[in-house]
């Protein structure tokens, strides 16, 4: 079994900004296991419960035993401690990846979006999703409901929430089995649960593996949706009530993700070895000059997740470093800070080391006064919080000094 070495003691970095903040992060935690995992678990949904201040986190795996996919989901709480064990999303099992979640507090629940394949062979692959309560138990209509299914392939779900409009966003990738070019789409899915008409946000891609990002900016009122395009990264607003705003050229090459807090949002890229951000008003306009958040030959990837504190001013991107030269011997799971206002970064901030390669997925979303980072290392899902030390004391969680497993 590999486990993750936190690095000794409490780790600090301090933003060149007004009132400097640091921060400290919780023990790691064991927040699930999947011995019988035969493959990486696809960890790619976070989502940050403002009524009951703790987490959702969704993942899917494939079961050797039951030779079945599974699509997993566990409550955490503000320390970043499980809440109960894992539990099914749903009972079907056809093949469940990429499963994405996002909160709405006017219901105190989540919606769950996936990409599920009807043929082994992936040639119809559909979205669709299922509701679960504020307590973790899945809602009818079970085991699920379409979002999105045709005769074409809908892959990659992203999801975000409007609590002001009362409705979510959920794009995806849709392409067809005999053609390199793809479509970027999105549709409406209402807080009771009824489905809009989807509509285009970007056509005829070179390329059929362009993914896509959302987020919603509450200062605005809108979504920024984010997505690729023939090695281009683009981007648009879509206010609540559908109304397209003009498609933006952002940068180059891969995208990994887009937060906002509150009025300005941050896109995150990768070009080769070089991460790069660029800041982007609710309104549809730049903010600032593209920012170079990283440039180092060990830059390996970066998840596809970045997050903003719950209504505070600071973004956290994921990074993951490559060790041992080459070939590598492993990874290391970092994080940056950036400040949403001056747009200054934090120095690295070591999270967990492993030695097995290639490494491991990972997760993060904005709390009330810190980010959960969520990590999987198979068979093992692991966690921790990043706290920020101004807004909420001197916390230590020193309470969270063990680790629990679960099947």
């Amino acid at each position: 079994m590999r486990k993750p070495t936190l690095w000794a003691g409490a780790l600090f970095a301090a933003l060149a900004a007004p009132a400097a903040a640091q921060q400290a992060m919780t023990p790691v935690t064991v927040i699930a296991a999947s011995p019988t995992a035969t493959t990486a678990s696809i960890l790619h949904g976070a989502a940050y419960n403002t009524q009951r201040d703790e987490y959702l986190v969704t993942w899917g795996y494939l079961d050797a035993q039951l030779d079945e996919w599974r699509l997993r989901a566990i409550r955490l709480d503000r320390w970043g401690r499980p809440i109960g064990a894992p539990f099914d999303v749903t009972s079907f099992t056809n093949d469940l990846v990429w499963p994405d979640v996002a909160y709405d507090s006017h219901n105190d629940r989540y919606l769950v979006v996936w990409d599920e394949r009807w043929t082994p062979s992936g040639e119809d692959q559909d979205v669709r999703a299922r509701f679960v309560s504020g307590e973790g138990v899945p809602l009818d209509p079970s085991p699920y409901f379409f979002i999105a299914s045709s005769v074409e392939q809908e892959t990659v779900p992203v999801i975000a929430s409007s609590d002001s409009g009362e409705k979510y966003l959920v794009t995806w990738t849709q392409s067809t089995s005999s053609s390199m070019s793809s479509d970027i789409r999105g549709v409406f899915v209402t807080f009771d649960g009824g489905i809009g008409s989807p509509f285009d946000l970007s056509t005829n891609t070179a390329s059929s593996l362009d993914f896509s990002a959302v987020a919603w900016d509450p200062f605005f009122q809108n979504f920024l949706s984010v997505y690729e395009r023939d090695g281009s990264l683009m981007g648009r607003t879509v206010g609540s009530d559908g109304m397209l705003g003009t498609e933006m050229s952002i940068g180059e090459s891969w995208l990994r993700g887009v937060a906002a807090c509150d009025g300005i949002l941050l896109v995150v890229w990768h070009r080769n070895h070089t991460v790069y951000g660029q800041m982007v008003l609710g309104a549809g306009v730049f903010w600032g000059p593209v920012l170079t958040l990283l440039d180092s030959p060990t830059v390996y990837t970066f998840p596809m997740s970045v997050a903003c504190r719950y209504h505070g001013n600071e973004f956290l991107v994921p990074i993951s470093l490559e060790t041992g030269g080459w070939q590598p011997g492993g990874r290391v799971l970092s994080a940056m800070r950036v400040n949403s206002v001056t747009g200054e970064q934090s120095a690295l901030i070591p999270l967990a080391s492993m030695t097995g390669y290639p490494g491991f997925n990972a997760v993060t979303a904005g709390g009330a006064s810190g980010w959960l980072v969520a990590w999987e290392d198979p068979p093992y899902i692991y966690g921790l919080v990043l706290w920020d030390l101004f807004t909420d004391g001197f916390e230590w969680g020193t309470s969270d000094r063990w680790s629990r497993h679960w099947p």
